[in-house]
């Protein structure tokens, strides 16, 4: 490839120059700043360096988040108090806490609706919003910690509770607060232009009715610059989110269904959580300080005992720098659509179109189509100026995102839409199925009621032709051109219709899609009854040696029908060739499942995106419509290498098990294909995976696009 620069050179410094891609967003709110920078990898790492960083508090403690549970454990340690008696003990030695976090006014109701209460035990109206690992012990001190501390609630609620935690010096200087989005923020985004065009109506109908401030940040003693330090997170302050490297399948919870009696010693969750969040230092936290007292200005005006917050200046702050915190330029970004800002989608679109070799996303969904035609889009235009990915090799994008209900159940048709786009639609066989289905279904429509207004205008003309005779043969061969185009049209909308058959047969699987599936729902149907008769039986304490033998058998027909079917489903939908692309969707699954158990899959919250071993961006934002243009989300950015490629590799050894964790992306995606071909025999014959790498592949045909 050939590309022409005019670039100024100091010819007293030698006659050549190096010239970078922008990755940094112009005309953005916040500057490019100087920053130290430690990625903080899952919930271990994560929320162990905030419980340090807050323990050696001396002056103030400020939190934007999502969710908040008083009574989590940030370390395990089987010693270390929860994250309510860690703030309670620095408020009493003159700490001044405030918490801002998203919420629902005045009923807890989120837990109902989300499945996962972001504020356990707040307001006395709750519904759903215990979860299933908190003890009793927890949900009560849950209850206790915002009856006293949550400044929303109602006073006598509060007076009644003084005292119950903490000390009066406690009560004066721990401040939540929470945070919504007013009528006029709601109204603005339904009558919202957003980037992707196709948007289907339903998600815009969500988001309109229902967006979030999903900011995470943390910042501590922000007016002492030799002791201020920030955290930009994706992690959610609640139970279920602290997990190892390890992703174990051997859960406490999952096993037993019981939660976890001591809370603080390991992690004790549903399910396996990867997730990712870093620590900062330096004049950024200037940025990440102004979107907190702004929010705080916000939301808070009135009632607070500070209207406005001072002002430090962050110019001169030093970067608290170690073995493993370095120096960057870092670049604060920001969604925040009541100031209409959307640097957050500014800065992945232009650091895509900047892709030279591969992007490795990881992302708790992967449905925005905007990137994916921005990637494209990319990928093309190097094409027509003359790469050769056989000369000069292809971009590699891998992908790792949920598969599972819990984490695409609610858009399905919006991922469908961004696979579609990057031929990937094989991932979703049974949503592409029955899309393509339904687009045949319309096609087949149009072309059923122009075929009748064809042969409306060919009886016209046969009743005009019967009133006049023809005796010319010149006259004979007009009228007969006049029927010419008419006929041909006839014959290309049967060809048509005949084309359309022939598809349908297929994504049927002439028919016998359809008898498996039947076959399946039954043997499913006999599987649900044996099980319920199986309860019923052990409720009486009577012997359930039989009815678990014919329910062992009966798991094992239905394991081996679903197999088949998703066999021949996926036949029905092939990958399709996009030129200079090659595209890897995976997802992760526990590495210690025992030999014969169902595989668990490990819940992916990260908001991680790299490419070509130059810029790295992470934080609180999703790769939706609804964290690029709708909820309230904080993003870092930066451009080190020496920072980006030992994450990278580090990360693809620990997905790989130290088997594709290669500095030549070519060599990595031949590395993973072949562990995911692999790991797919192995779930197929209940083996152990030999890494948490695996395919994404989703055949449920359940369409929604409520997220």
């Amino acid at each position: 490839m050939r590309a022409h620069h005019r670039i100024p050179i100091a010819l007293a410094h030698g006659r050549s120059a190096t010239i970078t891609p922008p990755w940094f967003v112009d005309e953005s709110e916040y500057s490019p700043q100087p920053a130290s920078f430690k990625l903080l990898v899952n919930g271990e790492e994560a929320f162990g360096a905030v419980h340090r960083a807050i323990a050696a508090a001396t002056r103030s403690v400020d939190i934007i988040c999502w969710a908040f549970q008083p009574s989590m454990h940030l370390l395990r340690d089987a010693q270390a108090p929860c994250i309510g008696d860690l703030l309670l003990s620095k408020a009493d030695k003159g700490v001044r806490v405030r918490i801002l976090c998203f919420a629902v006014q005045p009923a807890n109701v989120l837990g109902k609706v989300l499945d996962e209460s972001n504020t356990p035990g707040r307001w006395q109206l709750r519904l759903g919003d215990r979860p299933p690992t908190s003890t009793d012990a927890q949900y009560d001190y849950d209850k206790r910690w915002f009856a006293l501390f949550d400044r929303d609630q109602n006073l006598l609620s509060r007076a009644a509770n003084h005292g119950a935690l903490g000390s009066r010096e406690a009560w004066r200087n721990i401040e939540f607060r929470s945070r919504g989005f007013s009528l006029g923020d709601r109204a603005g985004t339904a009558t919202s232009s957003f980037e992707d065009a196709e948007l289907p109506f339903e998600t815009r109908a969500t988001l309109a009715a229902a967006p979030s401030h999903h900011q995470k940040t943390v910042l501590i003693d922000h007016e002492d610059p030799g002791r201020a330090l920030g955290f930009l997170m994706g992690h959610n302050f609640l139970d279920h989110y602290w997990d190892t490297n390890a992703h174990s399948a051997q859960r406490h919870f999952r096993l037993y269904g019981q939660p976890d009696p001591a809370p603080n010693r390991r992690a004790n969750g549903a399910y396996p959580l990867h997730d990712f969040s870093c620590r900062l230092s330096g004049p950024v936290l200037g940025d990440l300080y102004l979107n907190f007292a702004h929010a705080w200005e916000r939301e808070i005006a009135f009632g607070s005992s500070l209207r406005r917050l001072p002002r430090p200046d962050f110019s001169a702050y030093p970067l608290r720098t170690s073995d493993v915190d370095v120096p960057i330029v870092g670049q604060i970004l920001r969604t925040q659509p009541q100031y209409g800002v959307k640097d957050v989608m500014k800065s992945y679109l232009q650091a895509v179109n900047n892709v030279s070799q591969f992007i490795h996303i990881e992302n708790q969904y992967f449905r925005w189509p905007p990137l994916a035609e921005k990637i494209k889009a990319s990928v093309a235009a190097q094409l027509a100026r003359g790469r050769d990915p056989a000369a000069h090799g292809a971009i590699h994008l891998f992908v790792l995102t949920n598969s599972s209900d819990a984490g695409i159940g609610a858009g399905t048709v919006n991922t469908y839409r961004m696979l579609q786009s990057l031929g990937r639609a094989d991932a979703l066989p049974g949503v592409a199925r029955q899309e393509r289905l339904d687009a045949i279904a319309a096609q087949r429509k149009a072309l059923a009621a122009r075929e009748t207004q064809v042969q409306r205008q060919i009886k016209a003309l046969d009743q005009q032709h019967s009133m006049v005779p023809v005796t010319n043969p010149a006259v004979a061969r007009q009228r007969a051109e006049r029927y010419a185009p008419l006929n041909r049209e006839l014959e290309d909308i049967r060809a048509r219709q005949r084309a359309l058959d022939e598809e349908e047969a297929r994504l049927q699987g002439q028919g016998s899609l359809a008898r498996q599936d039947d076959e399946l729902k039954a043997t499913r149907a006999q599987t649900t009854a044996l099980e319920q008769e199986r309860d019923t039986l052990r409720k009486r304490g009577a012997d359930t040696t039989e009815i678990d033998q014919r329910l062992d058998q009966a798991r094992g027909r239905e394991r081996a029908l679903q197999q088949a079917y998703d066999e021949e489903l996926g036949q029905t939908i092939p990958p399709e060739d996009i030129p200079g692309l090659k595209c890897h969707l995976c997802t992760l699954v526990a590495p210690d499942t025992a030999a014969g158990e169902d595989w668990v899959e490990v819940y992916i919250h990260a908001k991680l995106m790299i490419v070509d071993d130059a810029y790295m961006t992470l934080g609180s934002s999703n790769i939706n419509t609804r964290s690029m243009e709708v909820d309230t989300e904080i993003n870092i950015a930066h451009d080190r290498p020496e920072v980006t490629r030992p994450a990278r590799l580090q990360l693809w050894a620990s997905h790989t098990n130290a088997r594709g964790a290669h500095i030549d992306t070519k060599e990595a995606f031949k590395a993973w294909a072949d562990i995911m071909e692999e790991n797919t025999k192995r779930r197929s014959n209940r083996f152990p995976p030999i890494a948490q790498l695996a395919p994404f592949l989703r055949t449920s045909e359940e369409r929604k696009a409520s997220d």
